[in-house]
């Protein structure tokens, strides 16, 4: 930002900025004309926001604990199918059950993988593997 009226005292603020992941935020003041600037009287105020929603999850994805919030993507970002009360996760290739940890259907990409159960989720280990779209992790 930049001030409009070099010779007016005034505010320079940003109302609200929402940072979605954690991390840092970095400030840096800087006086880019020869007129003296003084900064005694910066000030950076944070808010923290309520929390909305808090989910635990087993490393095969089922829920540890009963949810908080009403959000229907969960582990691993995939939407919860609640339609038929069987709380399948939509991993777009095939629908994922985290209570026994396999999908429903075949792998497409199971001939790359003859080691591997074709209903497997992540090689039968997703603390190490990811498994994106519901094809071989």
């Amino acid at each position: 930002m930049q001030a409009e009226h070099p010779n007016v005292i005034g505010e320079l603020a940003i109302t609200e900025l929402k940072i979605r992941k954690k991390g840092y935020l970095y400030v840096y003041v800087n006086n880019s004309s020869v007129k003296p600037v003084f900064f005694d009287n910066l000030i950076i105020s944070h808010t923290s926001s309520k929390l909305l929603e808090e989910n635990n999850y087993y490393p095969f994805g089922m829920l540890w604990k009963a949810p908080i919030g009403d959000n229907k993507y969960k582990y691993s970002g995939k939407e919860i199918q609640t339609e038929l009360d069987l709380f399948t996760q939509d991993y777009g290739a095939r629908y994922y059950d985290p209570a026994i940890g396999r999908f429903g259907t075949v792998d497409p990409l199971a001939h790359k993988m003859p080691a591997w159960s074709p209903y497997s989720f992540c090689n039968n280990n997703p603390i190490r593997y990811i498994d994106p779209d519901g094809r071989a992790p």
